[in-house]
Parts: structure tokens; sequence; C-alpha cells
């Protein structure tokens, strides 16, 4: 489930405002705001974002976090084509 999560956070990043982000994932907002609260309670309880206006951006921890997040996602990508091709008989 954590990967989702953090597939949520990259999301955020990227669109920097919730509604935005629900509406590219077709998730309801509150799934988003789920996923991050989430995020934010397996890494210590640590904000990962703060709000300004109607946009949000990384805290420092959301900093630090954010190039893990990307490697994860990226190497579930990997691990997914790299199965794909393997030879079932």
């Amino acid at each position: 489930m954590e990967l989702l999560y953090l597939k949520t956070f990259c999301e955020l990043v990227k669109w920097g405002n919730y509604t935005r982000t629900a509406q590219e994932l077709d998730y309801a907002q509150s799934s988003v705001t789920h996923h991050i609260q989430r995020l934010e309670q397996l890494y210590g309880g640590q904000r990962l974002f703060q709000r300004k206006g109607n946009v949000v951006i990384l805290t420092k921890v959301g900093q630090k976090l954010l190039p893990y997040a990307r490697q994860m996602i990226e190497l579930q990508e990997q691990a997914k084509q790299a199965l794909s091709t393997i030879d079932l008989d």
C-alpha cells in the first residue's frame, strides 16, 4: 500500500494542488489527503507539504523523501517490465 501512497505523493508534487491531483488520478480529493496523511504517519509524523494559498509545496522532509519515492516507483516499473518479458514455457 505504501507504494500507492508514494505515487500519490509524486503526483501531488507534480500538480501542486490536491484537487488537480485527485482529478488526474481519478480519486476523490479525500483519498489524496488520506494517502498523504498515511505517508506522514509512516515516516515519523513529519509534514511533507505546506500550503501556500491554493498550492502546496514540499517541506524539507518532503524534499528529502521525493528522490526515494521516485526511485521506488521506477524500480517497481522495471520489475514489472522484466517480469513481463519472461518466457513462461
